[in-house]
Formats: structure tokens, C-alpha cells, sequence
């Protein structure tokens, strides 16, 4: 029987949201490591396969996660939250 390698994506829970609220750099670091191919992949996209144009604007992504982040009050899945904001930062 051949065994496959199961690449685990690291848990991003309600604790390490709460952490990124309170300023852990290090919180941040795990969603950052957790999210930033999705929303790379969802930048390229939009610019036609531009992956300069993606990078740069998934950099201004994070960065505008970063300080908003405080108001993501759990309403709604933390991804579903994250792509509203990718998509306000695309289409403005």
C-alpha cells in the first residue's frame, strides 16, 4: 500500500485570531503562513496571471489585515471574513 505525504496546514483557531488581535507577532506570523498562498492565488487570478502585480498587492492585503483585524468579531468563518477583505482590496 503506498503512503502518501499529508501536508498539514497549521490550525488557525479562535486563540490565535484573539492573538493577532492583542498584537502577537508571532499569531500573526501562523495566519500569515497559513493564508498568504490563498490569497496569492486569488490575486493572481484577478490580475490575469501578473504575479508581480499579485505580490504586491497580497502585501498590501496582509498589511490592511493587520490593522483591521480588530474587527473581525466572528460572525462569519474567519476565511469568509479574510476574502471579503481580499476582495475590497482588488475592487475597492
Amino acid at each position: 500500500m503506498e503512503q502518501r505525504a499529508v501536508m498539514k496546514e497549521p490550525i488557525v483557531d479562535g486563540r490565535v485570531i484573539e492573538a493577532c488581535q492583542a498584537g502577537d507577532r508571532e499569531a500573526f506570523r501562523l495566519l500569515f503562513e497559513t493564508y498568504k498562498d490563498r490569497v496569492f492565488s486569488i490575486a493572481c487570478y484577478s490580475f490575469g496571471g501578473d504575479e508581480v502585480a499579485a505580490g504586491d498587492v497580497s502585501q498590501q492585503i496582509f498589511l490592511k489585515l493587520m490593522t483591521s483585524i480588530g474587527q473581525f468579531r466572528g460572525d462569519s468563518a474567519f476565511t469568509t471574513w479574510l476574502y471579503r477583505l481580499v476582495v475590497k482590496c482588488l475592487y475597492g
